[in-house]
């Protein structure tokens, strides 16, 4: 006689394994642990990078100025129509610029062109840098070492709209560790 025992038909399947379903969680917990620590270790650094200059200092030209690396000294800025051939895009003017810079840090240091820029608020995000013209002696090299107690006088050449308002040259200091110093500028206009 048969009492159904073998019979039996189970309508609720035996639930899956858990195990697998576990992992993925734990595995999704530990990622945003870490995500949440590289987002602390970093916020540092990028609220240096945003804050902007610890200062502004106004440029006078003729006068001395001293950065973390260097003392500057801008001996004069004059609006040309035309430099060694360059023309300015229609719209367009040619600033000169003429500076000599001296080393004051311990250590050599990295200098070049990419250290000066043209600002306005006009230009929104652009910045206008140094224009090269090749085989002129005197314009400040892209990249050179300035030694302590060496003095190098350079120009440089800027291009930038002639109706940018409040147009200034200008200066930052930013260290290795993109830490922001002073913020050095000379209005033009």
């Amino acid at each position: 006689m048969d009492n159904g025992a073998n019979h039996y038909v189970n309508r609720y399947p035996e639930p899956e394994k858990k195990g697998s379903q576990w992992t993925v969680v734990i595995i999704v917990l530990t990622s945003l642990l870490v995500l949440a620590a590289l987002i602390a270790v970093s916020i540092p650094f990028v609220a240096t990078a945003l804050r902007g200059p610890s200062g502004v200092v106004a440029i006078v030209p003729g006068q001395v100025h001293s950065t973390q690396w260097f003392n500057f000294t801008v001996h004069g800025v004059w609006q040309v129509d035309e430099y060694a051939g360059h023309l300015p895009a229609y719209g367009h003017g040619l600033w000169l610029v003429q500076l000599t810079q001296t080393g004051t840090f311990p250590e050599s240091v990295p200098m070049g062109t990419w250290d000066w820029y043209l600002d306005s608020p006009d230009f929104r995000t652009v910045l206008m840098p140094h224009v090269a013209i090749p085989g002129q002696y005197n314009m400040m090299p892209e990249d050179f070492w300035l030694e302590r107690n060496q003095s190098k006088t350079h120009i440089m050449l800027f291009e930038a709209p002639i109706n940018a308002r409040q147009l200034s040259l200008n200066f930052i200091e930013v260290d290795d560790r993109d830490a922001v110093g002073m913020l050095f500028t000379l209005l033009l206009q």
